[in-house]
């Protein structure tokens, strides 16, 4: 279960553990960085993540009884024979939420940043927390402070987590960022193309071969199949459903997918920049805040953690301009993209992080500030800064880029008019959907 099963890529799908193996920390290994000769001492965190390892939604747990229904019509299989005994045991009341592997993630995550910066959580200063409504969001939240608080010896003392869709979920709320991408039929044709074209069908035949069925399947009954997977694999330990698939089914199966997100997500349209203002203005007032009163000697928050979703994390990444792509992700460029930058199993998989690690140096003037940007456990460079430690400026420079000019509710406006009342009407309708990662 913590390994994973195959080259692990299971796309959103992925638990953290599969591509992020976990490593030891010093204590206080981060409590200090280096920046134009000097020694710098950290002073803030910003964590953003997505929630832990989950089950998945209810009507997915009754297509996996559909779909193993398709697979045994043809009678008993000698090759897979877990088929002829396998039922379907999710609980519906469990739909979203986390399992055991998404607590241990995120109680990991804690540990790690209360042990890498146990110094700074032992100062005086207050600790936010925040998430969406959503139980897998807040049960996150308090297990990352659960591992927190074993780091340090502590009791459950640390602050309440506070629910703030605004703060988290910021592109659920915007009706043109949903009208213009996230239900842009054209937009999202690439996806459909590339499911109709060889590579996939490959994987269905492949599928049927090892099966030994002539049974029709469909697209989404193998992405069912990868999905029973990831899940059983993720929940229960269980790799049977694996076994269905090669590790080049499932390379297919992912940039399937990694279309989709890259168009919706991350870079596929320069809406997926703008949408984040709201979260890069809160990332910039965290910082100048907490500057401001380190000036004036003052308390201040010391931790700053949002736990949220897949766009929230896809969606900073793509502004921050990490993980980018020369060529965008089409149905028609599958080998040439094999290498890309955007793999959501390694960049976004389940528990995905961002941490800013804000360092004072010599002196407390603004420009003797550092940020050094860390992402699912490993130092990166943000365009503009040339190094893992930034001059706080630079990045500054580079999120006020989005939230200098931020009106969010103008950004989001769409036109109202009488030909506009079908799109309106798919935009209510899309919010629900776009919960469920």
């Amino acid at each position: 279960m913590m390994t994973g099963f195959g080259s692990n890529q299971y796309s959103h799908y992925t638990a953290y553990y599969w591509t992020h193996r976990p490593t030891n920390v010093t204590k206080n290994q981060l409590m200090t960085a280096p920046m134009n000769g000097k020694t710098c001492r950290a002073v803030q965190l910003q964590f953003i993540a997505r929630h832990g390892s989950r089950f998945t939604d209810a009507s997915n747990m009754r297509k996996y009884t559909s779909v193993h229904s398709k697979l045994i019509e043809s009678g008993q299989n000698s090759e897979h024979p877990f088929l002829n005994t396998w039922t379907n045991d999710y609980n519906e009341d469990k739909a979203w939420e986390l399992t055991a592997l998404g607590m241990d993630e995120m109680r990991y995550l804690g540990a790690k940043y209360g042990k890498s910066l146990y110094d700074l959580f032992q100062m005086a200063g207050s600790r936010r927390f925040t998430s969406s409504n959503t139980s897998r969001a807040i049960d996150s939240a308090n297990e990352f402070k659960n591992g927190i608080n074993e780091e340090l010896g502590r009791q459950n003392t640390l602050t309440p987590v506070k629910t703030d869709e605004r703060r988290i979920r910021f592109y659920n709320g915007c009706p043109r960022y949903t009208k213009d991408v996230r239900s842009n039929d054209a937009l999202l044709s690439q996806m459909t193309k590339f499911e109709e074209g060889n590579e996939f069908k490959s994987v269905i035949e492949n599928v049927k071969r090892r099966l030994q069925i002539s049974t029709p399947l469909t697209a989404d009954d193998v992405k069912v199949i990868r999905e029973l997977c990831s899940i059983e694999l993720g929940a229960f330990g269980k790799e049977a459903w694996c076994h269905l698939l090669s590790d080049e089914d499932r390379e297919i199966l992912q940039y399937g997918q990694d279309i989709e997100d890259y168009l919706i997500r991350f870079g596929g349209d320069p809406l997926n920049k703008d949408v984040t203002c709201p979260l890069m203005k809160d990332i910039e007032m965290s910082f100048e805040t907490a500057i401001k009163q380190i000036r004036a000697n003052e308390s201040y928050d010391v931790m700053d953690v949002r736990i949220g979703h897949f766009s929230t994390v896809s969606l900073l990444l793509n502004a921050l301009g990490l993980y980018q792509d020369t060529e965008p992700l089409k149905a028609d460029n599958f080998m040439e993209m094999r290498d890309r930058q955007f793999m959501s199993s390694c960049v976004v998989p389940m528990s995905a992080n961002v941490a800013f690690v804000l360092y004072i140096c010599d002196s407390n003037d603004e420009d003797d500030y550092a940020v050094r940007v860390i992402v699912n456990d490993a130092d990166v460079i943000v365009p503009g800064c040339g190094s893992t430690v930034c001059e706080y400026r630079k990045l500054i420079n580079q999120i006020q880029t989005i939230s200098k000019s931020c009106d969010y509710d103008k950004f989001c406006e769409i036109d109202t008019s009488s030909s506009s009342t079908i799109s309106i009407s798919i935009y209510f309708l899309f919010i629900f959907w776009l919960s469920y990662i």
